[in-house]
């Protein structure tokens, strides 16, 4: 999955919601956009620190760490609508504003409001 490189916003998003679903809900996961465009879905092992398992470097930017047993990832988090849309809303937008770092829901959003209102 790739924002630089894809047909269509929905056939994007239909390879998110694949590999969301192939997650299991019973490790954490920290998803994740590299410099090149490419989004990932990784596991981490419960109770672990996510920069011990992904080389910090590679990472431009990221959401927070979905916790195990909250249905953030797996089979219910992918037919979860809303959920799914608001994260690859936020994977979207935050590659187009060229965002670093925990990206969030709150900051991408209010950065797109203050734009259009300045």
């Amino acid at each position: 999955m790739n924002l630089q490189n894809y047909d269509t916003y929905q056939k994007l998003l239909q390879l998110f919601t694949v590999e969301l679903k192939k997650c299991n809900d019973k490790n954490d996961h920290l998803i994740w956009v590299d410099f090149d465009g490419n989004i990932h879905i990784d596991c981490i092992p419960t109770r672990m620190r996510w920069r011990k398992v992904i080389p910090e470097r590679s990472v431009k930017y990221y959401l927070n760490v979905r916790h195990a047993g909250n249905n953030y990832v797996g089979v219910a988090a992918s037919e979860d609508k809303f959920q799914t849309l608001e994260s690859f809303y936020i994977l979207v937008r935050a590659w187009q504003q060229n965002e670093t770092g925990l990206v969030s829901a709150e900051d991408v959003l209010t950065k797109e409001i203050m734009s259009k209102y300045q």
